[in-house]
């Protein structure tokens, strides 16, 4: 059973604050943040074959959470009207986070509390994990938003609110599939989820992935001392190989951090055929004791030291990398 929590912002709009209790007395909590299209119910929360994420996270051990942002899912709408900058943007949903782990801190004092980030979440994550890095016990970022190089202006008189289709979000869970095979969420399942979706969002997470392609993200990873694992599926073209490698290494204060390409996934891949991996690593990072006493684990796949107790990891059929490309 799924629980929701209402928490009122200063302005006094309301974010919705997804409860699911695990199957048995814990001490472990994550909060769950979504990324630039959809909320949590078509995120991390979607069932496929009957399990979500929340399930497989609840199952082993964690009271889980997500958050709602403000224009998304259950949570209120922005107003209709001009904005300087669109809404919805990385500084307002980073002090949205921080209000949903505040209560989450409140509910549960005595439990761990970690973050998982997908996609342009990273962004408001980041920003808040820079300004305060004991937020959270761990965070994974799952095929963040990085910055890269792009020459191109930013568009002029970005509008507030932005309308993402159905054909979108199908050519989104398509992208970068090889040739032959089905796209890793197949067409049934994919028409099943689009019946619960709805395209107009707030613009302000879109802006932020364009001032990220032109090498601006809203916060430094170089300050973030959180143990960090960053994950992507090997067919993810948003966060690309290089990309991932190069985030990692902008992550010198993690006191210790993984870098995970897991096989046969897009961007999407908490939606896909390939999810149990993505769960089972994630979980496993979770788990794992604060103390370091796990420095030569490995979640799968092949692990390699980077460093000062740092990881780096590759799991699936291919290595795309070799260990020196990332020293």
């Amino acid at each position: 059973m799924t629980e929701v929590h209402r928490l009122t912002r200063p302005d006094g709009s309301r974010l919705a604050l997804f409860r699911q209790a695990p199957w048995s007395p814990s001490r472990q909590s994550v909060l769950v943040v979504h990324g630039a299209t959809f909320p949590t119910s078509l995120s991390a929360a979607y069932r496929i074959d009957g399990r979500s994420w929340f399930d497989e996270l609840c199952a082993a051990g964690f009271e889980t959470w997500g958050l709602d942002f403000q224009g998304y899912g259950a949570s209120d709408r922005f107003p209709e009207g001009d904005y300087a900058t669109p809404p919805g943007g990385a500084l307002d949903a980073a002090a949205q986070i921080a209000l949903a782990l505040d209560f989450i801190r409140r509910r549960s004092p005595e439990a761990s509390l970690s973050l998982i980030a997908h996609s342009w979440g990273t962004a408001p994550a980041g920003l808040l994990l820079s300004r305060n890095p004991r937020a959270v016990d761990r965070a994974v970022f799952y095929g963040p938003i990085v910055a890269s190089e792009t020459m191109e202006p930013l568009p002029e008189n970005a509008p507030p609110f932005i309308e993402v289709s159905g054909d979108a979000q199908w050519a989104a869970f398509s992208a970068a599939v090889p040739e032959g095979p089905e796209p890793p969420m197949g067409r049934a399942e994919f028409e099943r989820w689009l019946e619960k979706y709805g395209g107009r969002v707030p613009a302000g997470a879109a802006f932020d992935i364009e001032r990220a392609r032109r090498g601006v993200l809203p916060y430094d990873p170089g300050t973030i001392d959180t143990p960090m694992l960053v994950v992507r599926g090997s067919w993810d073209v948003v966060t690309t190989e290089a990309d991932s490698i190069r985030f990692f290494h902008s992550l010198p204060a993690s006191p210790r951090k993984r870098l995970t390409w897991l096989h046969g996934g897009t961007h999407r891949m908490h939606l896909e055929s390939g999810r149990d991996e993505l769960f089972r690593t994630v979980e496993a990072f979770l788990q794992r004791s604060r103390a370091g006493d796990d420095a030569h684990d490995h979640v799968g796949g092949k692990g390699y030291e980077v460093g000062g107790g740092h990881e780096y990891e590759e799991s699936g059929d291919h290595v795309r990398a070799s260990l020196g490309a990332l020293r």
